[in-house]
């Protein structure tokens, strides 16, 4: 039948919204039809009818992911909180196992703590984020506990599930409402475990006495977790901070492992006693859960509370559980220290080694949470470091002192060598580099692009000069090539070349002709005026002046080609030549252009 939807607070059992329920249902009855056979094909029965899943969860997506994930294998129980789970497990019959939503570290551990003391044997499905699989892993050694990632995997999740269901065994234990634990030595009664046939759990079907030696061998085993579980709590809770269990709380775990006892085996004194004896010679002090010598003096304990044997077989125990809480210890497994421990309070409560081993085990787990909280702290400090790193590569700051992405990495790498974040950040910081790198060579090649042009102008430039001197060298009648040469070297334009070297071919032409010169008549000199400040200052110098004379006696292309001193006397030169006359040269009575140079002196009133 479905799981009950309270309408109302029921017995401390906080109301399921209805909508909840009818979403799960849906979602697992979506899950069975999309799997169904065809109508032909064999029906495959479910290995263990009847089974309920109670869900610890508040997400409803995690609720519907878990029902498209049961494939029908079990009936979803949804529960809110910790207590309703608790009661729901007590009320269900049949086989059942326990899945909890645990997004942290601290409601996975606080959900498992009191899952191991109030429902020992019910398998645990423990579903949290896949970066607390490795410290939940090392603290949950129980095989009933199974730790599966969120978001959930369909088939690994069903196949999961399946395996919890199939271990719950034939019987299925009631569990207790909480109450003091038996003490030692006192047989429980049968009514604390039930087989599936049991008539108050079961509707009034009879009880099945055949089935009677299989149930008390599935007492055995579920009371071996129980002794497992009693252990649970008092390992230290991983790297969260709350603090170390003390003595006391040791304590209070051990006497949750009394019940041991419970799976007392029914039979004779002396063949209890027998089979201890046997299992001591075997080494089976504790183990398996249904044959071992701690089992067989206990159950004679019960049957004759004055049997010397079964008192000193259980001191014999306790000894044997000393050696393995010291073994334990040394080897640093925590767990299994506090199992043996737990189980010498059980059998032992006045054991005298019992407040020292207590003690013992207590600063095991305090240096085992001072190497935790020392593991917290390098780890927030390389996640420290590691920021540091990541915003001076974004602000570009790589290098070049101690506020720097490179110094805050050598730090990082001095605390936190062997942290996969130190690995990760440094690959970031060498690929920062790499592009920094790369985008300085990218800046060279711009600085050497922008040089080169340069120089390609500045040749240019001077190519042109080069030019424009061998033009007027060539107008002048000058027979030098040398300018023309290295304006060609520097690559001036090839036609310009040409121009000023046919320039210079046609006056080489014209000087082979000598005897054909025309005579210059100079009829209008204009005197050149005497510069002020040469004047004041009595500077003397000359000037070299080049011109042509064309066909009318008009001076032109009159330019400097020597002066001294520079800068001083060119200018009144050029500009007294320019508005010199000459009579029209002619040239076999044809009127010609003629060049010529003149050199004016200037010198001051003595």
């Amino acid at each position: 039948m479905p799981p009950p939807v309270y309408a109302a607070e029921v017995g401390g059992v906080r109301a399921i919204p209805q909508e909840r329920h009818r979403a799960v249902t849906s979602s697992t009855k979506l899950a069975a039809r999309a799997l169904e056979p065809p109508d032909d094909a064999p029906i495959a029965v479910s290995p263990r009818p009847g089974a309920t899943l109670v869900v610890l969860s508040r997400a409803d997506e995690f609720l519907l992911e878990i029902g498209l994930a049961l494939q029908g294998l079990a009936t979803v129980r949804p529960v809110d909180d910790l207590a309703e789970a608790l009661h729901a497990l007590r009320e269900e019959s049949g086989p059942q196992a326990l899945a909890v939503d645990a997004p942290s570290l601290d409601t996975a551990l606080a959900t498992l703590e009191a899952a191991t003391l109030e429902a020992p044997t019910v398998p645990v499905l423990l579903f949290s984020p896949a970066h607390l699989h490795p410290e939940l892993a090392a603290l949950t050694p129980d095989p009933r506990i199974t730790v599966l990632p969120t978001p959930l995997e369909p088939e690994p999740t069903a196949r999961a599930i399946r395996r919890a269901i199939e271990s719950t065994g034939v019987a299925r234990p009631v569990l207790p409402e909480p109450a003091a634990a038996p003490r030692v030595g006192v047989a429980a009664t049968p009514t604390a475990f039930e087989s599936p046939t049991a008539p108050a759990a079961n509707g009034g079907r009879p009880r099945d006495r055949s089935r009677t030696a299989g149930r008390w061998l599935a007492v055995g085993a579920a009371l071996a977790v129980i002794a497992g579980g009693a252990y649970r709590l008092i390992e230290p809770r991983s790297a969260d901070g709350r603090p170390p269990v003390a003595p006391a709380m040791i304590a209070r775990h051990a006497t949750a492992a009394a019940p041991l006892n419970r799976a007392l085996v029914q039979g004779r004194l002396d063949d209890l006693l027998a089979k201890a004896r046997t299992a001591m010679h075997e080494h089976r002090y504790t183990d398996p859960p249904a044959d071992n010598a701690l089992l067989y003096y206990q159950s004679a304990a019960a049957v004759d509370p004055t049997s010397a044997e079964a008192r000193d077989g259980l001191h014999r125990i306790g000894a044997v559980l000393d050696q393995r809480v010291q073994g334990d210890l040394t080897a640093g497994h925590l767990n299994q220290a506090a199992a043996a421990l737990a189980t010498i309070a059980a059998i032992l409560p006045d054991h005298p080694a019992l407040a020292a081993e207590r003690l013992q085990v207590a600063s095991a787990q305090q240096a085992r949470q001072n190497a935790l909280a020392a593991q917290r702290q390098v780890q927030a400090n390389a996640e420290r470091l590691a920021g540091l790193v990541e915003a001076r590569i974004h602000s570009g700051a790589l290098d070049g002192g101690a506020d720097s992405a490179s110094a805050y990495a050598a730090e990082l790498t001095a605390a936190a060598p062997q942290n996969p974040l130190t690995a990760s950040t440094l690959a970031d910081l060498r690929a920062a580099e790499a592009g920094a790198t790369a985008r300085a060579a990218a800046v060279a090649r711009a600085r050497e692009d922008a040089i080169d042009a340069a120089r390609r102008l500045v040749r240019a430039q001077v190519a042109q000069r080069l030019l424009a001197r061998a033009r007027t060298a060539a107008l002048a009648g000058q027979d030098d090539a040398r300018d023309l040469l290295g304006a060609r070297t520097l690559g001036a334009d090839p036609s310009a070349i040409a121009a000023v070297h046919a320039l210079l071919t046609s006056h080489r032409l014209a000087a082979a002709r000598a005897g054909a010169a025309p005579a210059l008549r100079l009829v209008r000199r204009v005197m050149p005026r005497y510069p002020h400040e040469a004047l004041d200052q009595h500077v003397a110098g000359s000037v070299v002046v080049a011109f042509v004379v064309d066909p009318h006696g008009r001076t032109r292309d009159v330019h400097v080609i020597a002066e001294s001193p520079r800068g001083t006397f060119d200018h009144a030169a050029t500009v007294a030549v320019e508005r010199w006359r000459y009579a029209p040269p002619t040239l076999d009575g044809k009127p010609v252009s003629v060049p010529a140079r003149i050199k004016i002196r200037f010198a001051p009133p003595r």
